[in-house]
């Protein structure tokens, strides 16, 4: 486990979450693994004030590149941005895996792509 800005140094390109059928993959492979209820996506908001964007982000924090979000899956009433701190996405699977915002500093269960993710244009 290890809070989201941990996860990008030896992880430098976590899950993003392309569709339904992708947050699936990642949920049966932390279940197979005892991840747990959470997992860090690649998922990140923008800036810091809690209305900015949220963006897919690939590489070190401080050297990242930002990718669109082009599927979302939200939990009902995310994300909230509780107390503004929440600015990192993961997928929560005890809610069918629905999107939700919480704090980069929580230690959770991450998952590494071995590939470089390639959006569509």
């Amino acid at each position: 486990m290890h809070s989201f800005t941990r996860v990008t140094k030896p992880c430098l390109c976590m899950a993003m979450v392309a569709d339904a059928n992708y947050a699936s993959n990642c949920y049966n492979y932390g279940r197979k693994n005892d991840y747990g209820t959470y997992i860090w996506s690649a998922g990140w908001r923008k800036h810091e004030h809690h209305t900015s964007e949220f963006v897919w982000v690939a590489g070190n924090i401080g050297y990242e590149v930002e990718y669109q979000m082009a599927y979302t899956n939200w939990d009902v009433k995310q994300p909230d941005s509780k107390s503004l701190r929440e600015r990192c996405i993961n997928l929560w699977s005890g809610r069918g895996l629905k999107m939700n915002d919480l704090p980069c500093s929580y230690d959770i269960c991450f998952i590494c792509e071995n590939r470089r993710y390639s959006p569509s244009p």
